[in-house]
């Protein structure tokens, strides 16, 4: 059984929501329309959004925001934390890398 990869992706489209995905979604739309997926822009992430990619609590990135997300934090006024995007999905990357 084959199975026509573009229609998976058109499938998965469809039923994701774009709030949700949107660095991923615009890959896959990328894809669907043939193009090469352009890097993920890079933005500021709330530690809410870092907790969620990361897969732990917000209480866990902000005690581990001074060594271990040391590398991920953006400057700023100093007020409030926040992470770089890329730095962010770079850190997963390798973390899985060294997983498997």
């Amino acid at each position: 059984m084959t199975v026509d990869a573009f229609a998976l992706v058109r499938a998965l489209l469809e039923t994701t929501a774009a709030d949700q995905v949107s660095v991923p979604r615009r890959a896959l739309e990328a894809l669907v329309q043939g193009e090469a997926p352009a890097a993920p822009e890079d933005r500021a992430l709330t530690v809410h959004e870092v907790a969620a990619r990361l897969g732990v609590s917000p209480k866990t990135v902000y005690k581990r925001a001074r060594d271990t997300y040391r590398a991920l934090r953006l400057e700023g006024d100093g007020r409030e934390l926040r992470f770089s995007l890329r730095a962010t999905e770079a850190y997963l990357a390798r973390r899985r890398r060294l997983a498997s």
